[in-house]
C-alpha cells in the first residue's frame, strides 16, 4: 500500500491522464494526428511517488518470488510509445500484472515520462506491476546516458534527481516465478551461481563495484564460448558459456531464463535449446535499429508465449508538448490537433509549453565530474560515492539521441543469436 494516502488522489489524476494518452493508438501519433502532450508533474508530487515507490519496493524481497500469470516487458529506455503500446493492448494493471526488466531509462527521449508512468502504476498497483533493477538504474550510468539530463532540464533540481536514485536502489535484483522461471535485468557470472546469492544483498545498493551485482545487472550469454566464463567485452561483467548456463538452471531447477540488456532485431530471441531468452521492450531503438519489441507471456512455471510488435517512428524529445499543472493540481491537456477530428480534455493545466534547456550554469549540482578526475572517477555531491576504480564504459555515438553512449549496446542481436554492431549492421 501506498504509504503517503494524501497523496493518493494527486497521483490517481496523473493516472488518468496517462491513461487517455495510453488509450489513443500509437499510429495516431506516428502520423502526426496526434501531438504527443505529456504533463510535467510538479515536482513535490514527483518526490512524494519516489518516496512511496521507494517504501514500497524496500518491502518487498531482493529476490521476489511469485506465482500468478503475468506480462515481462523488457528495456524501454525511454520509449514511452512502445509502453503506451503495451497497455493499450493487454491492459493497465491490476486487470494485468506486469513485470518490468530494468533500464527503464537513458538513451531514448522520454526517460522522465516512461519511469513516471511506471512508477504511477507501481504506487498504486503495488501487486500487479513489479519492477526490478537494470544496469541504468544506477546513477553511474544515468547521469551520463540521458535521464539526469531530462530531470535537469525540467526541474533543474537535484533533489527530484536524489528521490529517483534512491528509490531505483531499493528496487529487487531479481524474480523467480512458480519456482521455475528466473528474471533478472543481465546474466550471471563467476561470482554470481545461485539465487541465494542474490537474496543475501543488503539495500539500498548504490554501486555495482562487487558480484553478484555486476553480473545480475551486465553479464551476456556467449554462443562462441564452449565453457566457462570470460571478461565482457562491455568492460564490465562477464560472457558465460552455455555449459556455465546449464550448470545454474539444473542446480538451481529452473525451467526458463528471462533478462533484458541486450537489444534484439526480433524483440524477443530464444537461445541454449530454448531456455534462455531476451526480451526487448524498445523497439526502433533510439531511431538507429529498426528492430521490434516483444513482451513474454509467463502462465506458468513451464508455459509461455511470445507476442511481437512492429517498430515504430521515433518520435524527437524536442517534437513533444511540455505541460505544467495549474495551481489547483489539475490536468488539462487537449488531444486533438491538425487533422484529428475529436477533442478531449483531461483532468490538468495552464497553457502547453516546449520545455527549453537550461544553460549549464544552472546544472543539478547532484550528479557531476570532479574537477581532478578522469570518468572512471565519478562523485555525487554528498558524501555517498557511487562509483569508483571501474573501466570507461562509454564512446560517442552520434546514431542515438544521448551524447554519451555506452557499450551497454554496442552491438545488437540478430535472429540467428549473432552479436552485430548496430553501426555497421
Amino acid at each position: 500500500m501506498f504509504p503517503y494516502p494524501d497523496v493518493i488522489p494527486q497521483i490517481q489524476k496523473l493516472y488518468s491522464v496517462y491513461e487517455n494518452l495510453w488509450n489513443i493508438d500509437t499510429t495516431n501519433y506516428e502520423l502526426g494526428q496526434n501531438r504527443l502532450i505529456l504533463p510535467i508533474v510538479p515536482e513535490q508530487l514527483l518526490n512524494d511517488i519516489c518516496r512511496g515507490v521507494n517504501t514500497i519496493v524496500l518491502s518487498e524481497p531482493v529476490v521476489l518470488r511469485l506465482n500468478e500469470k503475468c506480462i515481462v516487458i523488457g528495456d524501454l529506455h525511454g520509449h514511452i510509445l512502445d509502453l503506451f503500446r503495451v497497455l493499450k493492448k493487454f491492459g493497465p494493471p491490476p486487470k494485468t500484472t506486469y513485470i518490468v526488466l530494468g533500464d527503464i531509462v537513458d538513451r531514448g527521449d522520454f526517460s522522465l515520462e516512461t519511469v513516471t508512468v511506471l512508477f504511477v502504476l507501481k504506487a498504486l498497483y503495488p501487486q500487479n506491476i513489479y519492477i526490478i533493477r537494470g544496469n541504468h538504474e544506477f546513477a553511474a550510468m544515468f547521469q551520463y546516458n540521458g535521464f539526469s539530463k531530462q530531470l535537469d532540464e525540467m526541474y533543474g533540481n537535484h533533489l527530484v534527481t536524489y528521490a529517483f536514485a534512491n528509490a531505483f536502489a531499493c528496487l529487487p535484483m531479481a524474480i523467480l516465478l512458480f519456482d521455475k522461471i528466473f528474471c533478472v535485468h543481465g546474466g550471471i557470472g563467476e561470482g554470481f551461481t545461485s539465487i541465494s546469492q542474490l537474496e543475501n544483498i543488503q539495500r539500498p545498493v548504490v554501486n555495482y563495484i562487487n558480484d553478484p551485482v555486476i553480473s545480475a545487472v551486465w553479464s551476456d550469454p556467449s554462443l562462441t564460448l564452449e565453457e566457462g566464463f570470460a571478461p565482457s567485452s562491455r568492460g564490465i561483467g562477464f560472457f558465460f558459456s552455455e555449459k556455465e548456463f546449464n550448470k545454474f538452471m539444473d542446480s538451481q531447477n529452473l525451467n526458463l531464463f528471462v533478462r533484458g540488456h541486450e537489444p534484439c532485431e526480433t524483440g524477443v530471441q530464444f537461445i541454449f535449446g530454448g531456455r534462455f531468452v531476451t526480451v526487448f521492450g524498445a523497439s526502433n531503438y533510439c531511431n538507429a535499429m529498426n528492430n521490434k519489441s516483444g513482451v513474454l507471456h509467463i502462465q506458468d512455471g513451464d508455459k509461455w508465449s511470445t507476442t511481437l510488435f512492429g517498430p515504430l517512428k521515433y518520435i524527437n524529445r524536442s517534437n513533444a508538448i511540455f505541460s505544467e499543472c495549474d495551481n489547483n493540481e489539475n490536468y488539462s491537456i487537449s488531444l486533438s490537433s491538425k487533422g484529428f477530428k475529436t477533442q478531449k480534455s483531461l483532468p490538468m493545466l495552464s497553457k502547453p509549453t516546449k520545455v527549453q534547456p537550461r544553460r549549464n550554469s544552472e546544472a543539478s549540482p547532484l550528479l557531476k565530474r570532479s574537477n581532478s578526475a578522469s570518468r572512471n572517477s565519478l562523485r555525487l555531491a554528498s558524501p555517498h560515492k557511487l562509483f569508483s576504480s571501474t573501466p570507461d564504459l562509454s564512446f560517442h555515438d552520434d546514431t542515438c539521441h544521448s551524447p554519451l553512449v555506452s557499450m551497454t549496446d554496442s552491438f545488437i542481436i540478430s535472429p540467428n543469436g549473432k552479436r552485430i554492431s548496430p553501426l555497421h549492421k
